[in-house]
């Protein structure tokens, strides 16, 4: 099929990718855009604010993100961090020469993300992180699939 990466003269690239999220890393994106020297830029970071939301937050017919969100709270409580941490360290660790985009609806939240893409962690970290979050179906990962 003609891809962004078949296309002549394209410098970079905006996927989406989190850490429920590694299609686009299996589909061998990632590794291709690095070889042809094209730049990636990796948007829904949070999963378009899913993986912020409360429990009692979360639109009906997304409950099966449950599981996943229970495990990625056990993270944060064992390891003292946020879910914000959690999910820009998950990117800085796993796509070190990708560059995050992020939105903030105030200068707060700016420094947040700032802040949270700062914190340092062990690289032993994330041996077991990403296998340790039960796995979300295609209706959780594609923001045009969810219910109204």
């Amino acid at each position: 099929g003609h891809t962004a990466l078949d296309t002549e003269g394209i410098e970079s690239l905006q996927v989406p990718a989190n850490i429920l999220d590694q299609r686009f890393e299996a589909a061998g994106v990632f590794d291709r855009a690095e070889i042809q020297g094209i730049q990636i830029y990796i948007r829904s970071i949070y999963l378009q604010g899913l993986l912020l939301l409360e429990e009692s937050e979360m639109p009906k017919g997304l409950a099966n993100i449950s599981p996943a969100l229970t495990a990625i709270d056990g993270i944060c409580k064992e390891f003292e961090i946020t879910r914000q941490q959690l999910a820009l360290g998950y990117i800085r660790y796993r796509y070190e020469n990708s560059k995050p985009v992020v939105g903030a609806e105030t200068p707060e939240q700016g420094m947040g993300n700032c802040e949270s893409w700062t914190k340092s962690f062990p690289n032993e970290f994330w041996y077991n992180i990403s296998n340790s979050i039960p796995k979300v179906t295609e209706q959780v990962l594609n923001p045009a699939l969810w219910p109204i």
